[in-house]
């Protein structure tokens, strides 16, 4: 067709060059990203059918690929879409951490099996979040996005987190109250004091 343009000298002929150049570009760069995103697609059927606990194992070559993404493909190297990735990763790793805190389950068990569940999750969320700032301080300059834009949802998780753990912590506190036996010279008025 461009040919056919070419020769009769249309007036369309430097739209279609246009067109076909940014549809050649268009398609190098969506086989760069290609290239470059999918070494990562395998970490994420790993963490996703890896128990979340055993994931934190998987978080240090993750980040060295998206490392490696960023450094290698000019296609993917700009703030806007590593923002956008690292999002979806806290997405995921937010959507594992509450699966793997089922409400049902921790209400209905043990409160002390319970905070154990509870602080082997908070390992792996901060075992996360030292891996990515490893990595943006091995990028220096690179990243030059501020981390509110990726951590926004993560902040307001790890609050809601922390409630979790300081209900759960004080619950214990207070099952451990009701073991407490007052003793000593007036210890068994006091307990009667007490129990009134």
């Amino acid at each position: 067709m461009g040919e056919l343009l070419s020769k009769s000298n249309s007036s369309y002929y430097p739209s279609f060059l246009q067109i076909h150049n940014d549809v050649r570009y268009a398609l190098d760069e969506a086989q760069d990203i290609d290239t470059h995103l999918r070494p990562l697609a395998s970490h994420f059927e790993s963490m996703e059918t890896t128990d979340f606990i055993e994931a934190k194992s998987l978080f240090k070559p993750m980040f060295r690929v998206i490392d490696l993404l960023y450094t290698h493909c000019q296609h993917y190297a700009t703030a806007s879409r590593i923002v956008v990735l690292l999002q979806e990763i806290c997405n995921l790793i937010m959507k594992q951490a509450s699966e793997h805190l089922d409400p049902m389950e921790l209400f209905k068990g043990e409160v002390d099996e319970a905070l154990m569940k509870i602080d082997d999750t908070f390992e792996s969320l901060e075992e996360f979040d030292k891996e990515y700032k490893l990595t943006r301080e091995k990028m220096n300059d690179k990243w030059d996005f501020s981390p509110k834009l990726v951590f926004a949802k993560w902040d307001e998780f790890m609050k809601r987190m922390d409630l979790i753990k300081e209900l759960f912590s004080t619950a214990n506190a207070f099952l451990k109250l009701e073991k407490v036996e007052i003793g000593g010279v007036k210890g068994k008025l006091n307990r009667r004091k007490t129990k009134h």
